[in-house]
């Protein structure tokens, strides 16, 4: 006799084998069902290629001069498309970076190229101007925009990453030497130091100076693997991409 007759009266359900949900996917139905992330952010994978591209101080945006090119980095979370004064369909749209919101446009004869590009939840670089018509609040003119998972491959020279005496240890060199050798390329790699010299005029002066110095024996593959075990053993904040002019 079983002990438990209600196992013979209720079928458990076979739950089907799929596949899990991508990084990406997940944030997306975590805003739809929550409004707001906690796997991560859109922007988190992307951090290394948003610092080493960009060229604003996100918390300063209120300080780039009117007309002064600009290269920032974004999710796509709304999007207006009108049409000019010829008919043409021309775009606003807001990038959020890190929960501060973008505004930006684009016109006619630009959107066109890029249209597909700016779906909402899209993380993208964009390159263009501030908007000189938005004087008291910070608005871009963009002209360009690139998939940010396209960054590294289309604009990186190599990979640089910044020394100190606290973190230029002999085990650490040890395992970048060890890694790098299993990462062959033709991508630079490069050490950013600060060099400190003492020059002695009755008193005693630190004068620090950056010192960047390239590997002569080593060149690398930008695989997303490499950087990542490279960033696991100097830090997120001490490794970045070598621009090649984006």
């Amino acid at each position: 006799q079983d002990d438990n007759p209600l196992e013979n009266m209720v079928q458990t359900p076979e739950l089907p084998n799929v596949e899990d949900w991508s990084f990406m996917e997940k944030l997306k139905i975590e805003q739809e069902l929550f409004g707001f992330y906690f796997s991560g952010h859109p922007l988190d994978r992307y951090k290394t290629e948003i610092t080493s591209f960009s060229n604003v101080d996100y918390s300063k945006l209120d300080m780039i001069g009117i007309k002064a090119p600009v290269r920032i980095a974004g999710f796509v979370t709304g999007k207006k498309v009108i049409r000019d004064r010829q008919g043409r369909e021309m775009c606003f749209f807001d990038l959020d970076y890190m929960g501060q919101k973008i505004e930006a446009m684009m016109y006619a004869s630009r959107y066109a190229d890029f249209a597909n590009l700016l779906e909402q939840g899209n993380v993208v670089f964009v390159k263009g101007t501030r908007n000189e018509k938005s004087e008291d609040e910070f608005k871009i003119i963009v002209d360009e925009v690139i998939p940010v998972s396209e960054i590294r491959a289309r604009f990186s020279e190599g990979l640089c990453i910044q020394l100190d005496k606290n973190i230029m240890t002999d085990d650490n060199m040890s395992r970048l030497a060890e890694i790098t050798r299993k990462y062959p390329g033709e991508h630079k790699l490069a050490f950013k130091l600060n060099s400190t010299e003492y020059i002695h005029n009755g008193n005693q002066q630190n004068d620090t100076k950056v010192i960047t110095t390239y590997s002569k024996k080593l060149k690398i593959s930008l695989d997303e693997q490499y950087v990542e075990k490279i960033k696991q053993i100097f830090g997120d904040e001490n490794v970045f991409y070598l621009g090649s002019g984006f």
